[in-house]
């Protein structure tokens, strides 16, 4: 396995368990399309842990294990609404903005610079998503058929190259591209072949 099979998988959570000096927070997090980092609300108190591990996609055995380095500045008004645009409003006030150091999956440990990559695919998400939202049923049928949910009310707030990630009532559901899609072109066509009826 190599380091763009384990950020693949690590792209299809939006949720884990922050362990903060040991002490586990739930947390809901998403990816700055600039640079990777992760952006996630956390409880005050936990801003200034000298240890942060974040669980994904829960504290167990078998999950990932992402060692992070939080940075200095505050995640910009961008971040800040793209979280919204997944999560909803935060019910923590305190935020950290962090690169993945690096990530332990079962007996490999990656580079977190391989896994702290920005998102080619970013200047044309807001079309992307577009062309998904244009028809509601057809999104709907598209997560059925590819994600096994059926969401009552879905939308798409993000793409990448491994695949899109659209809002539901429960949380957010991940729909991965059967080949990864690095460049705009690829990803509308795989848009356009995954919203076929009975693709």
């Amino acid at each position: 396995m190599d380091a763009s099979e384990a950020l693949a998988r690590l792209r299809r959570h939006h949720e884990g368990v922050l362990l903060a000096d040991g002490t586990p927070h739930p947390v809901r997090f998403v990816f700055a399309s600039a640079t990777g980092r992760l952006v996630l609300p956390v409880p005050t108190h936990a801003v200034d842990a000298d240890e942060m591990v974040l669980f994904v996609p829960d504290e167990s055995d078998d999950a990932m294990q992402a060692l992070l380095d939080p940075i200095g500045d505050d995640p910009d008004g961008s971040d800040l609404d793209r979280h919204f645009a997944y999560h909803g409003p935060p019910r923590q006030r305190a935020w950290i903005h962090a690169d993945i150091a690096a990530l332990r999956w079962g007996d490999e440990i990656f580079d977190g610079e391989d896994l702290t990559v920005s998102n080619p695919l970013r200047a044309d998400e807001p079309r992307l998503c577009h062309l998904l939202n244009a028809d509601r049923a057809a999104l709907r049928d598209l997560c059925s058929r590819h994600a096994a949910v059926t969401p009552t009310d879905p939308v798409a707030v993000g793409t990448d190259p491994d695949g899109i990630d659209v809002r539901a009532r429960f949380g957010v559901v991940r729909v991965a591209f059967g080949t990864p899609a690095p460049d705009a072109a690829r990803a509308r066509a795989a848009i356009l072949r995954m919203l076929e009826r009975g693709a």
